[in-house]
């Protein structure tokens, strides 16, 4: 079938994704995704709040380490955007309004996904962590406290020296 795009939506200043119909176009936009990694750590949101997004879209703003190739807002749309746009690194919210972000991890993974997974949450961390590490994540961040302890590890992973 058709690999279609629908509402994965790309960051401003960032390659435009365009809904892959055929493999011409598949090879068209792998080799735009490939631009850029100068930039930093390529960087796929997937979060469903608008407003927790801005949030986290105005904390990497103007950050050389990190380039956000776009966002996701589902599960489904998650999963199609990760080969799409190929990110070093994938920040899932688990609670999503349309799927799962715990299904985001398995499924990136079993889709042969080698990049970063990294949850954002607000649920307890004693709990959900060893769960997450269990379906694919590599880091679990709590989205109101572990917002600095998450640009140093995106800035260590781009080759950078933490600051805090």
């Amino acid at each position: 079938g058709a690999l279609l795009a629908r509402r994965i939506r790309p960051v401003a200043n960032s390659t435009p994704l365009t809904p892959l119909r055929d493999s011409a176009s598949r090879q068209n936009a792998s080799q735009h995704s490939d631009r850029g990694r100068e930039k930093g750590m390529r960087v796929l949101l997937v979060e469903d709040s608008e407003f927790i997004r801005t949030q986290f879209l105005r904390l990497f703003e103007g950050l050389a380490f990190v380039e956000v190739v776009g966002y996701a807002d589902s599960e489904e749309d998650a999963v199609q955007a990760i080969p799409a746009l190929k990110p070093d690194v994938v920040l899932v919210d688990l609670n999503l309004q349309v799927g799962s972000g715990m299904h985001v991890l398995s499924r990136a993974r079993r889709g042969g996904y080698t990049g970063k997974l990294w949850v954002l949450s607000s649920r307890d961390p004693d709990f959900y962590r060893s769960l997450c590490e269990k379906h694919g994540a590599d880091g679990f961040y709590d989205k109101a406290h572990d917002q600095l302890q998450l640009l140093d590890d995106l800035r260590v992973l781009a080759g950078e020296k933490p600051v805090f």
